[in-house]
C-alpha cells in the first residue's frame, strides 16, 4: 500500500505516519472526507503468519470498545492480497515515547496513568506482548489514549524491560500483565529512567531517583512494577489520589521528523470533500516556523522563549536573525496536526509562528516562467486589441492572472523558507551529540518556556535568562572540546 492506492473500495492512503519496524501506520481518508488510519503488519515470508494471527487477534478483541482512554478500532478486515487491516480512529504523529520527562510534573505522570489504566486493564489478556510507550498515542485533543500497534512479539533486551515477568517466564498473561508495562513507562516519565527491575524482584522505590514524588506516586509505581500481578489493580486509587487536572500534552511533545528528501513547494491547493484540504499523493508533510522578520525583532525575553519552545541553543536563534532565515520548530506529515501544534504552542507562549506545507515534488520554476512569461506576451497584445474587441479583453484578463499566478509559483520566497528551515534542522540532526549533554539541553530548553510562562517579576527573569545562557554557552563549549579530543 502507498500513497494515492484505494483500499477496501471506499479510502484512499494520503500518506504514511511514524510507526514501528514491524508494523505499519497509513494515514487514509474515505470518500466521505472521514479521516482514519490502518495499521498494516509487513509480512515478510511464512513463518510471520502466527505473527499476522496474533495481530489480527489483538486488535479483534478491542473492536468497538467503549473507553475514552482507547483509541476506537472500526474494523479489522482482510483485503483481497490476504493481509489483515486494522481501521482505527487518526492519531497525533507523536506518542508518549516522545513526551520528554524533563517537560512534565510528578502529578502529570500520575495523572497520565490514571486515565490509562482502565483502557490498560479492559484490554485484559489482548495485551499478551511488552506494552511500550509507542503504544500510548495522543488524540485530537492531547490528552493520551492505548493505541496498542500489535506487533510481533520480539524478547529482546528492550522489550523485557516491559514484560510483566511471570509472562516472560513463559507462564499465562493474566488481566494485569500489561499494567507492568504502564508501570514501567511510567516510571520512565516520572524518573527520566527505566525501573533497575532484578530478575524475578523488585525494583528500588522510584524516589530513589527522584525525591520529590508524591508518596502515592511512589507507592501506585511500586505496585504496578510488583512481580505479583494481583497486586498492580491496587495502584489506580493511589495514581488518582497523586493526579493533577490533566491537559493537552501535544505542547510537551518531541515531534517526530522528517527523514524523507525534501523537494519542496508550499501551494496547498483549496477544496476537497467537506470542505478539507485536498491530499495529493505527493504530500510529505507541513513545518511550524518563525520568519526572519519575527526573529529580528525579538527583544531578549522573547528570544529566549523561542530558544526554548524550539529547543535550540539561543545562539542558534541569533545566527537565523542574522542570517534572515526562518527558524524551524517542529515538523508534521499532517498540515491539521502542525496547524493545531502551533496554536497550541502560540497559546502558551503568545509566539507569532506560521505554518508551511510541503509536497514531495518541487515546482516547474521552469515551466511556470515560460507560462509567465507567454502569457504576459499574449496578454499584453490582446488586452490593446480589447480596446476595441470585448471576448479578447476578458481573454487578456484571464492570461494577466495566469501571468501574475506563474511569477509568484516561479520566485516562491515560502517554498524556499520551507525548505531552508528543513535543512537546517537536518543539518543540526546529524551532529552526534553525547546524551548527557541532550539531557542538559533539553532541561536548559524546558526551563526557558517555565521562565517565559511564570509570572516573575523582571529583574528575576532576567537573571535567569542570563544564567540559562550563561550555561548553554558553557555547555556548547565542553561539547566543542569534546568533539576535537
Amino acid at each position: 500500500m502507498k500513497p494515492g492506492d484505494r483500499v477496501l473500495d471506499r479510502y484512499v492512503i494520503t500518506g504514511e505516519a511514524p510507526a514501528e519496524d514491524r508494523v505499519r501506520r497509513l494515514r487514509a481518508v474515505a470518500d466521505d472526507g472521514d479521516p482514519v488510519e490502518f495499521l498494516a503488519l509487513r509480512v515478510t515470508s511464512e513463518a510471520d503468519a502466527d505473527a499476522d494471527a496474533r495481530f489480527k487477534a489483538l486488535h479483534r478483541a478491542l473492536v468497538d470498545r467503549k473507553d475514552g482512554a482507547l483509541v476506537r478500532i472500526r474494523a479489522v478486515v482482510t483485503d483481497p492480497k490476504g493481509r489483515t487491516i486494522v481501521v482505527r480512529d487518526p492519531l497525533n504523529d507523536s506518542t508518549l515515547a516522545d513526551l520528554d520527562a524533563a517537560t512534565v510534573s510528578p502529578r502529570t505522570v500520575a495523572a497520565i496513568g490514571a486515565r490509562l489504566f482502565p483502557a490498560v486493564l479492559a484490554a485484559g489478556t489482548a495485551l499478551d506482548g511488552p506494552l511500550l510507550a509507542t503504544d500510548l498515542g495522543v488524540d485530537g485533543a492531547g490528552l493520551p489514549v492505548l493505541a496498542p500497534l500489535g506487533r510481533p512479539v520480539v524478547y529482546d533486551v528492550q522489550s523485557r524491560k516491559h514484560l510483566a515477568p511471570e509472562v516472560a517466564a513463559g507462564g499465562p498473561v493474566e488481566r494485569t500483565s500489561a499494567l507492568f508495562g504502564l508501570g514501567v513507562v511510567l516510571h520512565n516519565l516520572a524518573t527520566g529512567r527505566a525501573p533497575a527491575l532484578a530478575p524475578g524482584g523488585t525494583a528500588p522505590p522510584a524516589s530513589t531517583w527522584r525525591a520529590d514524588l508524591p508518596p502515592a506516586l511512589d507507592r501506585a509505581l511500586a505496585l504496578l512494577l510488583s512481580p505479583d500481578p494481583a497486586l498492580r489493580a491496587g495502584a489506580m486509587p493511589l495514581l488518582q489520589e497523586a493526579s493533577e487536572p490533566l491537559v493537552d500534552l501535544r505542547p510537551k511533545l518531541a515531534a517526530r521528523r522528517f527523514d524523507e528528501p525534501v523537494r519542496y513547494t508550499t501551494v496547498a491547493r483549496a477544496g476537497g470533500t467537506g470542505g478539507r484540504p485536498d491530499r495529493r499523493e505527493d504530500a510529505i508533510g507541513a513545518v511550524i516556523v518563525m520568519r526572519p522578520a519575527a526573529l529580528a525583532a525579538l527583544d531578549p525575553r522573547t528570544r529566549s522563549a523561542v530558544a526554548g519552545y524550539a529547543d535550540v541553543p539561543e545562539s542558534v536563534v541569533r545566527a537565523h536573525a542574522e542570517q534572515g532565515r526562518a527558524l524551524l520548530f517542529e515538523a508534521t506529515e499532517q498540515f491539521a496536526d502542525a496547524r493545531k501544534r502551533a496554536d497550541a504552542i502560540g497559546a502558551e507562549s503568545g509566539l507569532d509562528l506560521d505554518v508551511l506545507h510541503g509536497w514531495e515534488q518541487p515546482p516547474k520554476r521552469a515551466a511556470g516562467c515560460a507560462l509567465a512569461g507567454g502569457a504576459a506576451t499574449f496578454g499584453a497584445a490582446a488586452l490593446a486589441a480589447g480596446l476595441f474587441w470585448a471576448p479578447a479583453f476578458v481573454v487578456a484578463a484571464i492570461l494577466a492572472a495566469i501571468s501574475a499566478a506563474g511569477a509568484v509559483s516561479a520566485i516562491g520566497p515560502p517554498a524556499d523558507d520551507f525548505a531552508k528551515a528543513v535543512q537546517d534542522a537536518r543539518a543540526r540532526r546529524t551532529v552526534v551529540t553525547p546524551a548527557p549533554v541532550r539531557r542538559v539541553s533539553a532541561r536548559i530548553a524546558s526551563l526557558r518556556r517555565r521562565v517565559h510562562v511564570a509570572n516573575l517579576p523582571d529583574a528575576a527573569s532576567t537573571d535567569l535568562r542570563e544564567d540559562l545562557r550563561s550555561l548553554e554557552e558553557q555547555v556548547e563549549a565542553l561539547t566543542a572540546i569534546a568533539a576535537i579530543a
